[in-house]
């Protein structure tokens, strides 16, 4: 690991805090996708139900046959942070003929104006990981920049808004806000 080591992300277990350590700043380990359901709440529609059943062939997915317990529980946790009081389900299905690609059929039912109903399906293909490298670069980057400040510990809003499970639930708009406002740098 040399020179990086102090960049290291926090694996923690799923309903444990990271004990603050002095110079280690910490992230999580499972980067979350793009929100879709708190996108139609900032639009004033009230969220009744969503099911989301991914299908995919690569290691993430293999250990649902291997650990599936704890990958739920993580998923779980962050979609009631998301949606609150909604109803949801959650599914995974290991396919190795599936390869790197994801497969996402998500449902998304709310109420807008007047009580009308609306519904969202959506087909997602996508390969999986690549997706999150971008998140993984920015958390690196954060993590730095926390070691650099001497900040120790978790960074809840990188947490709150990059990860699935995070040990702080925020809001993804206050979080990013915060982000910007907390880890922003102008350009050099």
């Amino acid at each position: 690991m040399g020179e990086h080591a102090h960049l290291a992300l926090a694996v923690e277990q799923v309903d444990r805090v990271a004990v603050p350590d002095p110079g280690r700043g910490r992230v999580g380990r499972d980067p979350d996708a793009p929100r879709g359901p708190h996108r139609l709440q900032l639009r004033g529609a009230a969220l009744v139900k969503t099911s989301q059943v991914n299908i995919g062939g690569n290691t993430d997915f293999a250990n649902f046959v291997y650990r599936a317990e704890t990958k739920l529980a993580s998923k779980h946790k962050s979609m009631t942070g998301l949606l609150g009081n909604a109803t949801f389900h959650v599914g995974h299905h290991y396919d190795l003929t599936k390869g790197p690609l994801k497969n996402a059929f998500i449902d998304i039912d709310a109420t807008v104006f007047g009580g009308s109903p609306v519904r969202i399906s959506v087909k997602l293909e996508s390969d999986d990981k690549p997706n999150s490298a971008g998140s993984v670069v920015d958390l690196i980057r954060l993590a730095k920049a926390a070691m650099e400040g001497g900040s120790g510990g978790i960074i809840p809003e990188a947490c709150a808004f990059y990860m699935k499970s995070s040990p702080v639930q925020m809001n993804e708009d206050v979080a990013f806000g915060l982000i910007k406002q907390n880890w922003a740098t102008s350009p050099s």
